[in-house]
């Protein structure tokens, strides 16, 4: 067990089981690839019928890509004692099909992600999201799914 693939949207459903991620690192002295998956606006505009200017899709863009990155870098430095061993990806597209592309190319022997993110139907059911669902049903890899709002890591560890 040499890398485990994080996937995270930035919700709190997604950075809750951080603490659980950095024990299975720890456990197995592995690589924790964090793979945060950005919008295409290009694959979201066509549904309106037409498209932003070349120069407002590439600074949205970067400004997603920058923020994520920043957002992923403050979180790890305040939660996770700066994430040793631990490598950000940022990706573009769509995410389920991101998260497999990345598993497969990076070779990741696990990938540990929440049931749900900011699926918010999901989160009311306290079922799998879409891209949990398939995720699950194609990886090529085994998965560890958690359910942040059932399974509380952190008040588990504090008692044992």
């Amino acid at each position: 067990m040499r890398k485990i693939l994080w996937p995270v949207d930035l919700s709190e459903n997604s950075l809750e089981i951080s603490d659980f991620v950095a024990d299975m690192a720890k456990k197995f002295e592995a690589t924790i690839l964090v793979l945060y998956v950005g919008h295409d606006l290009k694959a979201i505009f066509p549904a309106y019928g037409n498209y932003p200017s070349p120069e407002l899709y590439r600074t949205f863009q970067e400004w997603e890509e920058r923020e994520a990155r920043q957002r992923l870098e403050e979180f790890c430095r305040r939660d996770l004692a700066g994430c040793p061993g631990m490598e950000v990806i940022l990706e573009l597209g769509n995410p389920a099909e991101k998260i497999l592309e990345v598993a497969e190319r990076e070779k990741v022997d696990m990938i540990i992600m929440a049931t749900f993110g900011f699926e918010s139907t999901a989160a009311e059911a306290q079922i799998f999201g879409s891209v949990s669902q398939q995720v699950v049903r194609d990886a090529k890899v085994p998965i560890y799914v958690i359910n942040p709002l059932t399974c509380k890591y952190k008040e588990l560890e504090a008692a044992g």
